[in-house]
């Protein structure tokens, strides 16, 4: 019998270490992710056809192609944002990102430039010279 009790005891004391625990790591793991987007980037995908020029990045946190492509465009970001030009990310961690994705038949490391009136101009896959960005950003403008 004094195993039978032993092991409830145990038992009783596992439930109460997760319901502390698994709550944290949850946090934990959500802070994470959200410190893992770019920054500077909006993520309300709305904003497209809404008068302003949009760029929109198709971002997965995973690849190196992505990591890439976001480096060359924060080089270019600051002179277009004080033309007017918006910067957002569709994150493929998120169902708004992915869905953004697959209605325009895009995946992750794609860039999509849209003008004031939300027109598709460019869509740009993969890691791009910062000249055929520019020249992308400019046909929206």
């Amino acid at each position: 019998m004094s195993k039978s009790r032993s092991t409830s005891s145990q038992a009783a004391a596992t439930p109460k270490w997760r319901r502390i625990g698994v709550p944290v790591a949850i946090v934990l793991l959500l802070g994470l992710a959200v410190y893992m987007l770019p920054r500077g980037y909006h993520t309300d995908l709305a904003a497209i056809g809404k008068g302003q020029p949009c760029v929109v990045l198709v971002f997965d946190k995973e690849t190196v192609q992505n990591q890439e492509l976001m480096n060359t465009l924060n080089t270019l970001r600051k002179p277009y944002e004080q033309r007017g030009v918006k910067f957002l990310v569709a994150a493929m961690d998120s169902a708004d990102g992915r869905q953004f994705a697959q209605a325009h038949g895009v995946s992750s490391a794609t860039l999509m430039v849209f003008d004031g009136k939300g027109t598709a101009v460019r869509v740009l896959y993969g890691r791009q010279a910062a000249d055929t960005i520019k020249h992308a950003i400019d046909q929206a403008l």
